[in-house]
């Protein structure tokens, strides 16, 4: 058994329990699609494992997964060469959520953003919604937020560490970062709005819920990391009290009362024995 370390706190890391299936019958385009789909998923394991510090079978310590997602993206670009063929087919869609995942993944954000909204355009031209393929909706219509989690949580990590901060600077750039002001076009608040708003096209039952809840947890745990370091900003500078203390108690209830709502969805989803769940419950302490 391999055990793969817990790397540390990364958004990428909190999003990669969703392995794609799709099904596709063999010829040479599709082949293609069904070893990208085998690519991703090897890597989404990787991540998995890491995630929760799981062990996984393997003689030897595996590649990264972004060794993975690259493949996968090589290979469904050559799938996409095609694409007339699997407009077709009626796989298109399903190609371009492989697509728009694997730059995710990569951090090529621009093209993932790029490649979502001329999926969505080509669902919406021809009448495809979330009724006819849920998953593919979920995760193109997600695709900005997911991003902008990881955005905010590389931006707070990179301002939070910097040796002195003010602590004008740090609300500052906590509210820009997490709430809807100073003109942020992206922020914790916004991405969970979208996420929020993706949910209420699926069907409650279906498994990627539970992925777009994970993506949420994933936001109040960016969230929660950046109103620990303004606190730490505050009491570094001598002022954590007053009106700044009872802003901080303020946030925080709203943080925990968010925390705890999400909470109560995923047990209700997996049960509290679920490993996903203890392992956000050990990032998150629900109440």
């Amino acid at each position: 058994m391999i055990r793969i370390k817990t790397l540390p706190f990364q958004a990428s890391r909190l999003f990669s329990v969703l392995l794609v299936s799709f099904l596709f019958s063999s010829c040479a385009t599709l082949s293609h699609i069904d070893r990208a789909q085998d690519e991703f998923n090897k890597g989404a394991e990787i991540e998995n494992a890491a995630f929760l510090n799981e062990s996984i079978s393997l003689a030897s310590p595996p590649p990264p997964a972004d060794y993975y997602y690259k493949r996968a993206y090589a290979e469904i670009n050559s799938a996409l060469s095609n694409e007339a063929k699997l407009k077709k087919l009626d796989i298109y869609v399903n190609a371009s959520t492989m697509k728009a995942l694997c730059e995710w993944k990569l951090k090529n954000y621009s093209e993932a953003l790029k490649t979502a909204k001329v999926a969505t355009d080509y669902m919406e031209a021809n009448n495809i919604t979330a009724d006819n393929l849920p998953r593919d909706f979920a995760i193109l219509r997600a695709m900005r937020a997911l991003i902008g989690i990881e955005e905010m949580n590389d931006l707070q990590y990179r301002f939070f560490k910097a040796p002195a901060t003010s602590t004008e600077r740090g609300l500052s750039e906590y509210k820009r970062l997490i709430h809807n002001e100073a003109g942020a076009v992206r922020n914790i608040e916004k991405c969970l709005a979208d996420l929020e708003s993706v949910s209420k096209h699926i069907s409650e039952k279906h498994d990627v819920q539970t992925y777009l809840l994970m993506s949420k947890l994933a936001a109040l745990k960016v969230w929660s990391d950046a109103l620990n370091a303004t606190r730490k900003v505050l009491k570094k500078n001598g002022d954590f009290n007053g009106d700044n203390r009872d802003w901080y108690d303020t946030e925080k209830q709203a943080l925990d009362d968010t925390v705890s709502r999400y909470a109560n969805q995923l047990e209700d989803q997996i049960g509290k024995d679920h490993s996903i769940y203890k392992h956000w419950n050990f990032l998150l302490g629900f109440q």
